[in-house]
C-alpha cells in the first residue's frame, strides 16, 4: 500500500508474491478470498500505474492458478475482484490528474480478457453483469489532449474493451 510503503519497486514486488503462494499452495482456499480482496483495496489506494498494473496481473494470475487447483468458485470470486479494481482504475482515469492510470488499466483489461478467455459461456454470463458498466467507462474515456503515449494506451485499452464485449455472451447486455 502507497500509504505504508514509499518505494514502489517494494510494492510492486509484493504484489508478485501472492500468485507465487496461491501457487504453492500457502494460502489455503478459504483464505483466497481475503486475500483478493486486500490485493484490490490495495489497487484502489495504488498511485503508481506500474504497480497498479502488478496488482492487476497478480489477481489475474491468483485466478489463474485457483483454476488450475480446480478452485473455481475461488477463482470466479479473484475474477470479480480483478473487475472491481478495473472499475476503480477506470473511474481514476476520467479525471484529468489519474490519466497514468489508463497505462495500467489497458494491461488489467488484457489480463482480464485473458481469464475470459479461459471461462466457460455460465461464467462468462456471471462476469458480464459486473464487466459490461466498466467497458462502458472504457470506451467513455476522453482523448488524450494531445499526449501520444496517453492515445495510445487509451486506443489500446478501448481495443480491448471490444475484444471482451465480443467474448460475452449476448445475454449479459
Amino acid at each position: 500500500d502507497s500509504k505504508d510503503q514509499s518505494d514502489v519497486r517494494v510494492r510492486a514486488a509484493a504484489a508478485n508474491l501472492l500468485p507465487n503462494m496461491v501457487k504453492a499452495g500457502a494460502i489455503p482456499p478459504s483464505q483466497l478470498d481475503g486475500a483478493a480482496r486486500r490485493l484490490r483495496e490495495t489497487a484502489e489506494r495504488e498511485s503508481d500505474w506500474a504497480a497498479l498494473a502488478r496488482c492487476y496481473a497478480a489477481l489475474a494470475q491468483m485466478a489463474a492458478s485457483a483454476s488450475s487447483a480446480k478452485l473455481e468458485t475461488e477463482a470466479m470470486n479473484i475474477r470479480l475482484e480483478l473487475v472491481k479494481a478495473l472499475r476503480a482504475g477506470t473511474s481514476r482515469s476520467l479525471s484529468p490528474e489519474g490519466r497514468g492510470a489508463v497505462s495500467a488499466v489497458y494491461r488489467g483489461l488484457v489480463d482480464m480478457r485473458d481469464q475470459v478467455l479461459t471461462m466457460n459461456q455460465t461464467q462468462r454470463g456471471q462476469v458480464a453483469s459486473v464487466l459490461l458498466p466498466v467497458l462502458d467507462q472504457v470506451d467513455g474515456l476522453p482523448e488524450s489532449g494531445g499526449d501520444e503515449r496517453l492515445q495510445k494506451e487509451i486506443a489500446g485499452a478501448k481495443g480491448v474493451s471490444r475484444t471482451l464485449r465480443s467474448l460475452l455472451p449476448k445475454s449479459g447486455r
